[in-house]
């Protein structure tokens, strides 16, 4: 994972972390595990068809929760995207033999 260079108080309302070249904000709804300038043939996307593991407690929670946005983006008048995505099964960032960083990345289907 790349290091944050420094914590800055608040940007737009939101706390941030600066990683020099740009700013994540640290109260966005998901996890940033990697952020970083990484040139096309330094990153690497590999997918595999192993599906997620559940369980029928994690079915019911997901189903709840899908209902709830669908809620709250009804009463916003908003649409969710209801298509195929990709889940993030691992990652991994590395230096080469000159020092250069790649990014490997590992997905996977939702369902």
């Amino acid at each position: 994972m790349i290091k944050a260079k420094s914590q800055s108080p608040r940007f737009n309302g939101l706390n941030v972390t600066d990683f020099g070249h740009f700013s994540v904000p640290n109260e966005l709804p998901f996890i940033v595990d990697v952020a970083g300038c990484f040139s096309r043939e330094r990153v690497r996307v590999a997918a595999i068809d192993t599906p997620r593991p559940t369980t029928a407690a994690l079915e019911f929670l997901i189903a709840e929760e899908w209902t709830r946005q669908l809620e709250a983006a009804a009463s916003a008048n908003r649409m969710l995207f209801n298509g195929p995505l990709l889940r993030h099964v691992a990652h991994e960032t590395r230096a080469d033999a000159d020092g250069d960083m790649h990014f490997d990345l590992i997905v996977g289907p939702t369902c």
